[in-house]
């Protein structure tokens, strides 16, 4: 009987050695390489919406199809920061500051634009886009198997950059 718990303790470790492993290393290679995909679309979408000073329907939905076809489900918060001047205390000079647009305003746009419409920006505004992983992805899932963990995005990215001149 002893030597039956043995080997059956020995074809578990097997099992897990063999197939569970690879398994979670193999899933944690694909994140890692979903985390690149994912920087370089934000990059792109960032420096794209940065040179022309607006955000089109079109561009916006290309962005959700790129961040949609790596399989994984995401948070999206874009920021834009409006510079916006006020009057000084001794109303000669004026001091600039920068006024959020509201994430619900600026996607709730983005969401009914069609391909013609435009989400404008001006030169010197700020755009920052923050995409974080939403769903539990299978090498997340696998190592909690052994390890029990909190739940924290594997993928987070942010990019921002400032519109430049080339904007109207």
């Amino acid at each position: 009987m002893r030597d039956f718990i043995t080997g059956f303790l020995a074809v578990l470790m097997l099992i897990f050695i063999a197939l569970i492993a690879p398994l979670q290393q193999n899933s944690a290679q694909v994140n890692s390489s979903v985390q690149s995909i994912v920087a370089e679309d934000v990059n792109c979408f960032v420096e794209k919406v940065r040179s022309q000073g607006y955000i089109t329907g079109q561009d916006y939905r290309k962005f959700l199809d790129a961040l949609e076809g790596t399989g994984n489900i995401y948070d999206i918060s874009i920021t834009v920061l409006s510079e916006t001047y006020y009057p000084s205390e001794n109303d000669i000079k004026y001091e600039a500051a920068y006024i959020p647009d509201s994430q619900s305003e600026i996607v709730g746009e983005l969401g009914k634009l069609t391909v013609d419409d435009v989400y404008s920006m001006k030169n010197g505004d700020y755009i920052t886009v923050s995409v974080k992983q939403a769903n539990v992805s299978i090498a997340k899932r696998l190592a909690n198997i052994f390890l029990v963990t909190k739940y924290s995005p594997e993928i987070y990215y942010t990019y921002g950059a400032g519109v430049g001149n080339e904007a109207s």
